[in-house]
């Protein structure tokens, strides 16, 4: 084919393809004008089913297809839940949705293909059914929340170990009190925003990860592609692995810390510790730490790249900083 003929078709299938764009968006468009009901074309149909609980210990939610929120009333003696059944268009319950409590456990499951339902208005959106869990102001045991696509919110709680997975969506918990904090969200952002508990892990594999006002004993924060940033945290020993992503933390104490970043910068401010260990391999590492620099044993490695600290020894803090290819700059604060 000689070239003009190939110009040719190139230009006439891209304005094809854009004649047709215009055309559903004007159908579109004159249709939601019309008041047309494009929600009678949708087979995804949720009716809300609420129910009241008590004496109940442990709670585990596993709804696949919809956004989870927990959330704690102080007026509240009893748990509230209300949950999402899906039904056909003549309103029978088709039996996806699993609720049931023996035991001191309270159990939601379903088992469904994601459904989804369409508004119109400009533009189109795509709506998830909700599941809403209101708890009494009172300690509970173990709480484990998932969705395979769908946000997962909680709020106030204080419990035993809080365990919360979303494949798809993002995971937010605030103001929680727990003993072990495990949250897990494999393409979402995984943020704590208030926690006090003895143990935190945090993974986002394709996410941000954020805290911020955490006490605990030990977090463990996770991201593969994604940056890690924590703010005023008060803990035992800090681990940070950030595959892709930047490395921020900002008004930190701790016993050890140990922050590693594959590709991206490490970047700390007001940042008092006695053990640090900093690596970034394609990335640099900025600093201010508390205490002055005689305080501390450094060992120090800048293979394509500049240090303004060289190694010392005699310190009773110690900070170890190694990048491959970035520089290396600490401010140490003072006494």
């Amino acid at each position: 084919m000689k070239t003009g003929s190939k110009i040719f078709t190139i230009v006439c299938c891209a304005l094809g393809g854009a004649l047709l764009l215009a055309a559903c968006a004007l159908f579109v468009t004159g249709m939601a004008l019309e008041n047309w009901d494009f929600t009678a074309l949708n087979t995804a149909r949720y009716q809300t089913r609420t129910q009241t609980f008590t004496d109940i210990e442990d709670i585990d939610i596993s709804y696949p297809f919809a956004d989870i929120a927990v959330k704690t009333d102080e007026d509240a003696e009893e748990i509230a839940l209300s949950y999402p059944v899906r039904v056909d268009r003549d309103g029978n319950e088709l039996g996806y949705t699993q609720l049931t409590a023996k035991d001191g456990l309270l159990r939601l499951t379903a088992e469904e293909k994601p459904s989804w339902g369409f508004g119109f208005g400009i533009g189109i959106q795509v709506s998830s059914p909700q599941v809403v869990l209101t708890l009494p102001a009172t300690a509970f045991g173990d709480i484990s929340i998932g969705s395979d696509a769908g946000k997962i919110a909680v709020e106030g709680v204080t419990c035993g170990n809080l365990l919360l997975s979303a494949n798809l969506g993002d995971i937010e918990a605030k103001d929680v009190s727990c003993t072990q904090l495990t949250a897990t969200a494999s393409a979402g952002a995984v943020a704590v925003y208030g926690a006090a508990c003895e143990g935190a892990q945090l993974t986002a594999d394709l996410g941000e990860v954020r805290a911020e006002n955490v006490q605990c004993g030990a977090l463990t924060c996770t991201s593969q592609l994604g940056s890690a940033r924590i703010e005023r945290l008060q803990c035992d020993r800090l681990s940070v692995d950030v595959k892709t992503g930047d490395i921020e933390l900002e008004e930190a104490g701790a016993q050890s810390i140990e922050l590693s970043a594959e590709l991206g910068d490490i970047d700390l401010r007001q940042v008092d510790a006695q053990e640090l260990e900093l690596a970034a391999q394609m990335g640099s590492i900025r600093g201010t730490l508390a205490g002055a620099e005689e305080d501390y044993t450094i060992g120090v490695t800048a293979n394509m790249g500049s240090s303004n600290i060289a190694d010392r020894f005699g310190g009773t803090r110690t900070l170890v900083a190694a990048t491959e290819m970035g520089d290396i700059r600490i401010t140490f604060l003072g006494a």
